[in-house]
């Protein structure tokens, strides 16, 4: 009897699809490639197998997904049904069971990471089974797992349970496994799993026509915005920030994330009333300010940085300090630390858009770069993973540069500390009217 084919996908969301080659591409890229592997595998399944002999098992949210409209049109001709089971092993196994009673024939089972799998690949494992020349076909993956099984009866997929999933020795323990139950194994042509970079560009070099090829394309000559590899890198990736003077520097993400040390500490005990904390990230100061009774607001234009702020339990929003904000000219404290009086490039400008935001007796608390760095502009990119970020202008300021940049900006500066090796400083507004610039 002739098998009909299935589909064990998994929708295409964004931080949950491809999270191995999302710390490379991003969660939304990763997404991508996934949504068009998929619309890839489809077409070449439909070349292969007639409509009423293809089903799908899915998991996950198809309308969060990226591609999800054009998945749903697809999908539409095909039966679907939702993944059961705990784990991976468990969900294929039953996934086999279900395919059987739909199509009541052996069954071609493949995945949505082979997006150069052909028609005739496919009908090759198809043919074997039709013929009944074994129980089970098994394609097998370059890294050591596997892209398709084909199965004369579902009883063989049982022991798929306790089979080791995603490692380099599945394809080996699903051949042991099949074979120790009785069951004659053929293995059919090898193909490359996308798991990396190095597999997607491959897999794109393999299938240029593919929609994964052109999304691949786009995606590695795309560039990114600040914000967007900023999330990343809040997500626990590596970040270097290139252009400055001393080579690539990778931003102590990790510290970010973490709780207030003593230093920073006695930084925020410069802080009192309503206190604004500009380029908050992941909210490691505005969290330290609300655990002293301080209410504090923090900004920050990466989405993730305000989520992880609200997370902890303090507040945030996503904003740019030059756009508009709340309590403008009202606030007690505004805090500009970890380095964050670079953030435009130009710190005179953000002096003056400050002193707008402050009330009038209110203070800026800034961080600024030890005596003899000097106050210079650099044309920075930041790198995520091999991917870069669009340019962006960022300023270093050293602490003896910042008592005539601050009345510069009509502000006067009521004391400097260095702890820890950190050097801190308190400003406050002056009657001056060189603000405006």
């Amino acid at each position: 009897m002739r098998p009909g084919i299935l589909v064990v996908a998994k929708a295409p969301v964004a931080g949950q699809a491809k999270t191995r080659l999302a710390a490379d591409v991003g969660d939304r890229g990763a997404a991508d490639l996934a949504g068009a592997a998929l619309l890839d595998t489809l077409d070449a399944c439909e070349q292969a197998f007639p409509p009423g002999r293809r089903v799908v098992a899915l998991s996950g949210d198809l309308t969060s997904a990226e591609r999800s409209a054009e998945l749903a049109r697809r999908l539409a001709t095909w039966d679907v049904f939702p993944q059961r089971g705990n784990g991976f092993g468990q969900r294929l196994a039953q996934s086999h069971a279900d395919a059987a009673k739909v199509l009541h024939s052996p069954v071609v089972q493949i995945g949505m990471d082979t997006p150069q799998v052909t028609p005739v690949q496919l009908d090759a494992a198809s043919e074997q089974l039709a013929k009944g020349h074994c129980d089970a076909v098994l394609g097998p993956a370059s890294d050591g797992g596997w892209w398709c099984l084909g199965l004369a009866h579902p009883r063989w997929a049982s022991g798929l349970v306790a089979v080791p999933m995603s490692t380099s020795q599945t394809g080996r323990a699903t051949h042991t496994m099949l074979t120790s139950s009785g069951a004659h194994v053929v293995q059919t042509a090898a193909l490359t799993d996308v798991d990396t970079l190095a597999d997607a560009a491959q897999v794109a070099r393999e299938a240029p026509d593919s929609r994964f090829a052109d999304a691949w394309r786009r995606l590695a000559m795309r560039t990114h915005s600040p914000a967007e590899l900023f999330d990343d890198a809040l997500a626990g990736r590596s970040c270097f920030v290139h252009g400055m003077p001393q080579g690539p520097v990778e931003l102590p993400v990790r510290t970010w994330l973490g709780s207030c040390d003593v230093v920073d500490k006695a930084l925020l005990a410069g802080c009192a009333g309503a206190t604004l904390d500009i380029g908050c990230g992941p909210g490691r100061l505005t969290h330290g300010l609300a655990v002293r009774g301080v209410a504090a607001l923090g900004i920050d234009v990466a989405p993730r940085a305000v989520s992880q702020t609200r997370a902890r339990g303090a507040q945030a929003i996503r904003r740019d300090v030059f756009d508009g904000l709340p309590a403008e000219g009202r606030w007690e404290s505004v805090l500009l630390a970890d380095g964050n009086i670079g953030i435009g490039g130009d710190p005179l400008r953000l002096l003056r858009r400050v002193r707008t935001l402050l009330a009038p007796a209110g203070h800026l608390v800034v961080e600024v770069a030890p005596p003899g760095s000097g106050l210079v502009t650099h044309d920075v990119h930041l790198e995520v993973g091999g991917r870069r970020s669009t340019s962006f202008g960022w300023a270093v300021v050293g602490a003896d540069c910042l008592d005539s940049l601050a009345r510069e900006a009509a502000l006067r500066m009521l004391w400097m500390t260095n702890q820890g090796g950190r050097w801190f400083a308190q400003l406050v507004r002056t009657g001056g009217s060189r603000c405006n610039g």
